[in-house]
């Protein structure tokens, strides 16, 4: 009787251990088929029921040679100015100021709702926040050049709706290209090696779910060529002890500091007209290299301004020089007092032809300067990629 008892128990114990592996294995089919857990592809029953395809976007760079022409120069391919030590600056026909930037200039504040220690990011949508946030998150180890960043499924509702594909894309492009302006010290990344892979999977049942990555498209990597991954670290190194250097030997009021560092520029760096050299359009190039074209010195000129707590925007847009000729071009606002004055630093370290000396007047035409003067040959233009309209703030009327 005891033997029949316990052999009824044992058969119950392995009917009840069969029903829970049973409705265990269901749960993790049903949970695996609706997509709602993620499992290995080699473990999944949705591998018999599926279709999965890979899209990437590629980064665009408002720096590179094949950015959108405007007018008749693209940025920094020719000398942004060339003073002859005998002549007269001139400017004939002077650029009108425009505005492309789509915003109500009515109803938003700019002075309170922008923080200019991240200007650009503040004008960015929700979906470019995000993805500006996650790389500046992952900031040091993308140093490696094959870092990927996972977002999971954090696009999946926008990918399911109508052209989502393209409003994320577009995220993407304003995102990284805020992220370089608002943070010269990323040097070392050339975002148009950066890709926006989307994985999209459909399911039997719950239609297609998208996953979104950032990293290289290829084993390549999207380091800047001329930075190895042993080679970020020492970078960064040289680019800390040169800005120590340069900001102990600052002194005076908020006026003496910006002018103590455009000096400094002016006096150490080279304008690069042959384009053939690493890094003209980056920090390192101004402060190491001291090599660079007009967004090397309006990055360096923010990167300085930046540690001394300095109010401080890297502007691009159009300007004219001493030749008639439009150029893309980049420079600087600062915030002074409560009033935006604007600063060239390139303009105000031209090429002298002939050796000549560079005069008081011409290193300081383009210092502190309000919209009256600045606007006779600078145009302001906020789309830096194709798609992204940001505004600047609105400059003081009179010089300072």
């Amino acid at each position: 009787m005891n033997n029949f008892k316990n052999e009824k128990g044992f058969a119950f114990a392995i009917i009840v251990i069969l029903l829970f592996l049973l409705i265990s294995l269901s749960l993790y089919f049903v949970l695996d088929i609706f997509g709602i857990i993620q499992v290995p592809k080699e473990y999944s029953i949705t591998q018999f029921l599926d279709t999965t395809s890979e899209v990437s976007y590629q980064a665009e760079s408002n720096e590179t040679e094949n950015k959108k022409e405007k007018n008749k120069v693209v940025r920094n391919k020719v000398k942004d100015d060339v003073y002859d030590s005998d002549a007269e600056f001139h400017i004939s026909d002077p650029v009108t100021k425009t505005s492309s930037n789509d915003y109500d200039e009515e109803n938003y504040d700019v002075e309170n709702d922008l923080d200019y220690n991240k200007y650009y990011y503040s004008q960015l949508d929700d979906n470019a926040k995000k993805i500006y946030d996650k790389i500046l998150e992952n900031k040091d180890n993308l140093t490696s050049g094959t870092y990927t960043i996972d977002f999971g499924k954090e696009f999946n509702k926008l990918l399911n709706s109508e052209n989502g594909d393209k409003i994320l894309n577009d995220s993407f492009q304003s995102a990284v290209n805020a992220l370089l302006l608002d943070n010269p010290d990323i040097f070392f990344l050339d975002i148009t090696k950066m890709y926006l892979l989307t994985k999209s999977t459909t399911y039997a049942f719950t239609g297609t779910k998208y996953e979104v990555s950032i990293g290289p498209n290829d084993d390549e990597g999207y380091l800047n060529s001329s930075f190895l991954e042993s080679s970020v670290e020492t970078a960064q190194s040289k680019l800390e002890s040169i800005k120590r250097s340069i900001l102990n030997d600052l002194e005076g009021n908020d006026i003496d500091k910006i002018k103590q560092i455009h000096d400094y520029l002016v006096e150490n760096l080279e304008y690069d007209s042959t384009f053939s050299n690493d890094n003209i359009y980056n920090l390192y190039g101004a402060l190491v290299n001291k090599s660079t074209v007009c967004e090397g010195y309006a990055k360096a000129f923010k990167y300085l301004l930046d540690a001394e707590g300095i109010p401080c925007v890297v502007i691009c847009g159009l300007a004219q020089n001493t030749k008639g000729e439009i150029e893309n071009h980049a420079w600087n606002y600062v915030l002074i007092d409560g009033a935006w004055y604007a600063v060239d630093v390139t303009w105000d370290d031209p090429i002298v032809v002939g050796g000549g000396t560079l005069s008081q007047e011409s290193k300081y035409k383009y210092f502190l300067r309000g919209s009256d003067s600045l606007f006779n040959d600078h145009e302001e233009d906020g789309t830096i990629v194709e798609g992204a309209d940001f505004y600047y703030p609105e400059l003081n009327n009179e010089d300072y």
